[in-house]
């Protein structure tokens, strides 16, 4: 199974548009983020918190921080079988500005919690 890292940030992205909560916890979020599945990579790009491009490759500008990981950790994640702390513990890893990625944990964990929602739809779709 190949994890469509785009098509979910592109749902992903509507859904927490409107989503006053996570706006107000992922205003800091900010700027360019890396999401690598194996050895397929993505990046992210959030503009206080709000989603404004995933797009397939590694930004040539490069990233604030990366979410590096297995297929199987990443699948994971967006099932929801895994919240975003037990996940890097379970094959997904922190890489770059770690103390950057540390002060958006909170909105990365509500940002990935609202995967499993994303993720159903697709499936039965």
């Amino acid at each position: 199974m190949t994890i469509p890292l785009l098509e979910y940030f592109g749902k992903l992205k509507g859904k927490l548009d409107a989503d006053a909560d996570y706006l107000a916890q992922a205003r800091w979020l900010m700027g360019a983020v890396l999401m690598q599945v194996d050895s397929a990579a993505y990046t992210v790009y959030f503009h206080k918190g709000r989603i404004i491009e995933a797009e397939a490759g590694a930004a040539p500008t490069g990233t604030e921080f990366a979410l590096v990981g297995t297929e199987d950790a990443w699948g994971r994640l967006l099932r929801g079988e895994l919240a975003l702390p037990n996940a890097l513990s379970a094959g997904l890893r922190l890489e770059g500005n770690l103390l950057k990625a540390a002060g958006n944990m909170h909105a990365l964990c509500l940002l990935f919690s609202a995967a499993p929602g994303v993720v159903a739809s697709e499936a039965a779709s």
